[in-house]
């Protein structure tokens, strides 16, 4: 839907349905308004008026792969139809934690060290505590082994009150009740003159001598309390703990994005205090870590109270924070439904994606699902034609929303911005946002695109390099095939798999020579993403390869634009080819049975165990649910499970084992017979 829209889900920060955008999807703190009712005419005012008509990259079609450069295949292998993602829980990402470990979610409980057992055992030790000097000065200076003995019967919480013998000497007496007070500042003195018996009574004898009554001060246990737990939430605590609680997380069919900014409100915080490693699938159930800043383990359980769909756990504290591209991988457990093929080739698809890979695209899910896909709205940014941006972002005929749709065709037929930001539905805020600017000054296109979020912007110029990636490779693949060439910019494999050392990986590059080509194989070489200040190979093919795509969409490869509306584009690198781990199809099936596929009649029926299943027992110590199967079941399903390196897509992996498109118009055509099999069920 428009240009936010055109954002891929993976990035967004909410929850968008493409089949029902009813007034209950729109913000809730803003009262609905009526809207002006305005005749559109979908005619030649519009096309004339659009300037997204003379985008190279526009479509009145569907998004294909080859729309966007992914043709090529490793294997040779015979393909066969299944469906991805037929349901979010069909679809489980696991992330592979810096160590190379998959994260776990095995408790919900805050760990001990923040529990009030544990405060209360803090000022059980402090009262324990105390200050060995100032013992042996009270017992070699001012009391006796008596007195010390009725003392040390009082710190050990034996006793309440003592009363010790001091001197008439008014200096002694206050040495000695400074001395009492460094032993453990929860003792309390009192000075009892002759006036006075040991209760504090006035008597008329006055032959006793000065005496000093000590008392465990409930005062002084009350404040060392108080401050115990302040300290558990002051810098001197979070020094102590660390600064970062870090946490296991599982969502279910939700944007990491909008889980952030959900997270943020109810812990009253900034979005940008919890971190993560990475962005993880919307519609699926994923697992990882994330941090967040100054918020304690206990507070962070209690969402688990109040958030459908994501549960909290294994918490820890550290003084580092998650950062993007701390982690290693992602672990993927998918279930590919309606499965047309047989166990022969079903074992040899699996068998050619472990052995060969696959080619390392970018997957569809990074170009978008509308008529705009998000890269042309990048090369608008990256030419610097804004006006174009801002009319890509706001296309008369989507086809997403009846509402939106008028108000865009309004806006471009007319240039009336304030009219057709008062019809734009309000659960686009993005696109209102830009029609205000306009409404301000018609010619205003930059300030306009700059109310869009900055990492939104990063994205479509991000689509665009993803689409010039794509493309090279492709020829690259059609003119070479897979492998390396002289010239070619190979990864240092002998960098470690920390964070450092993956971005040493990609810094420390070399080029192949003739004396060196014998050292390396085709899933070491690195095609560049491209970008100012970044090396291309040094074989005039490859490199005349970028500049064919870039010239063709006039840019110059020489002088791409490096600051575009406060934002830095930057080139990098990528791997050609990409080879999974860890590639099975032989699940382990409850109750412990080894099954390659397997077979069910309803076609809603959960086929995975989600890490939500797996916790919710061991909180309510239930027995784990078992999906149903059927051994003479009418569909079959094929479970799959592979682990792959960061940025890598699944969909690509699963494309190379189906050699069938991934493109969601596609998928969705796979779908029909689950709307078979209900209405056979309904007659």
């Amino acid at each position: 839907m428009g240009g936010l829209w055109s954002v891929p889900f993976e990035y967004l920060g909410f929850q968008a349905s493409t089949e029902n955008n009813t007034a209950h999807d729109r913000l809730d703190d803003e009262p609905m308004k009526k809207r002006a009712k305005v005749q559109v005419d979908h005619g030649e005012d519009v096309k004339s008026s659009w300037l997204g008509w003379t985008s190279s990259y526009i479509l009145d079609k569907p998004l294909t792969e080859q729309d966007v450069h992914i043709t090529e295949y490793l294997s040779c292998h015979k393909g066969f139809s299944a469906v991805i993602k037929q349901r979010y829980s069909d679809f489980h990402v696991t992330e592979i934690d810096v160590d190379g470990n998959p994260v776990e979610l095995t408790t919900l409980e805050p760990p001990e060290t923040t529990s009030k057992a544990m405060k209360r055992q803090n000022v059980h030790e402090n009262m324990l505590k105390c200050d060995s000097e100032a013992l042996d000065t009270l017992r070699n200076k001012f009391l006796s082994s008596d007195d010390m003995d009725q003392l040390s019967a009082l710190i050990s919480d034996k006793v309440q009150r003592v009363i010790v013998t001091s001197s008439d000497d008014r200096n002694e007496r206050t040495n000695l009740h400074e001395c009492i007070h460094a032993v453990h500042p929860s003792l309390y003195t009192n000075t009892l003159p002759p006036t006075v018996d040991d209760d504090g009574k006035k008597v008329a004898n006055q032959n006793r001598p000065y005496r000093i009554e000590i008392t465990r001060s409930l005062n002084a246990q009350k404040i060392h309390r108080n401050q115990d737990a302040a300290n558990h939430d002051s810098a001197e605590g979070h020094k102590r703990l660390g600064r970062f609680t870090h946490f296991s997380i599982c969502k279910a069919n939700m944007d990491t994005n909008a889980v952030v900014r959900l997270m943020a409100r109810k812990l009253r915080c900034k979005p940008k205090e919890i971190g993560f490693a990475g962005t993880k699938d919307k519609r699926a159930i994923t697992l990882q870590r994330m941090s967040v800043k100054r918020i304690r383990a206990p507070r962070l359980s209690q969402l688990n109270n109040t958030l459908r769909g994501i549960r909290l756990g294994n918490f820890s504290y550290s003084n580092d924070p998650i950062r993007l591209g701390d982690h290693c991988g992602n672990k993927f457990c998918i279930v590919l439904r309606n499965c047309t093929g047989d166990n022969n080739q079903v074992a040899e698809a699996v068998s050619s994606l472990k052995d060969k890979g696959f080619v390392n695209y970018f997957g569809m899910q990074r170009f978008g699902v509308c008529l705009v896909p998000t890269h042309a709205i990048g090369l608008a940014l990256l030419k610097k034609n804004f006006k174009e941006a801002v009319h890509l972002l706001l296309p008369p005929l989507s086809g997403m929303d009846a509402e939106m749709d008028a108000a865009c065709s309004h806006y471009h037929a007319s240039g009336d911005a304030h009219r057709a930001m008062v019809m734009m539905p309000r659960c686009f805020g993005s696109e209102r946002n830009i029609l205000e600017a306009l409404r301000q000054d018609s010619r205003a296109f930059v300030t306009a695109l700059q109310t869009l979020p900055r990492n939104h912007r990063m994205l479509y110029m991000h689509a665009y390099q993803s689409f010039v990636w794509n493309q090279a490779v492709s020829m690259r693949l059609k003119k070479f095939g897979p492998v390396v060439l002289i010239g070619d910019i190979v990864i240092d494999r002998t960098a470690s798999s920390s964070r450092q050392g993956r971005l040493e990986r990609f810094n420390n590059i070399h080029f192949v020579t003739s004396e060196t080509l014998h050292k390396y194989t085709p899933y070491d070489v690195l095609m560049p993403i491209p970008g100012p200040n970044v090396n291309y190979p040094c074989n005039s093919a490859v490199r005349d390869i970028f500049c064919t795509i870039l010239q063709k969409d006039g840019l110059d490869i020489d002088s791409l634009p490096e600051q575009i509306l406060e934002c830095t584009l930057q080139g990098d690198f990528r791997l050609m080819l990409a080879r999974p781990q860890d590639v099975s199809w032989s699940y382990l099936y409850p109750p412990l049975v080894f099954r390659r596929c397997v077979r069910y009649d309803d076609a809603y029926s959960p086929l995975l165990v989600s890490p939500l299943d797996k916790i919710e027992p061991i909180a309510s110590k239930d027995s784990l649910p078992i999906p149903e199967t059927l051994d003479d079941g009418r569909f079959k399903a094929l479970i799959l499970q592979f682990t792959l390196d960061v940025s890598c897509y699944a969909t690509m992996a699963l494309r190379e084992v189906l050699k069938v498109p991934t493109g969601k118009a596609y998928q969705k055509s796979l779908n029909e017979y689950v709307d078979e099999e209900h209405q056979s069920r309904q007659a």
